[in-house]
């Protein structure tokens, strides 16, 4: 998964190499969504919650979708980013804080 949230950007979030862990293969189908929270644990304004990160066409179950730069997000802040995944009767869940920057 890879995200950089900088300030007045437009961001892309991405998801890397979605595979069914008993198969082993890659998930091209998966219904794959992601939520921003603050540090109150209340959902970022700026954007519509959640957002759907799409299949990139002939990748390795690669995911990925833009973040749209009217967030409300401060410098030096960490946001709490969800992702959930849902593929073949399978679920799966992942979150990770990422730091707010100002782009230099």
């Amino acid at each position: 998964m890879f995200i950089e949230l900088l300030i007045g950007n437009d961001n892309l979030i991405e998801f890397y190499g979605l595979k069914n862990a008993v198969s082993d293969g890659y998930i091209s189908s998966a219904d794959v969504s992601a939520t921003l929270n603050d540090e109150n644990g209340d959902q970022v304004v700026g954007q519509n919650w959640p957002v759907t990160l799409n299949y990139v066409a002939d990748s390795d179950g690669h995911y990925r979708a833009i973040l749209e730069e009217s967030m409300a997000l401060s410098p030096g802040h960490f946001y709490q980013l969800i992702v959930d995944v849902v593929a073949d009767g399978l679920h799966g869940h992942w979150e990770t804080f990422i730091e707010a920057k100002i782009r230099s």
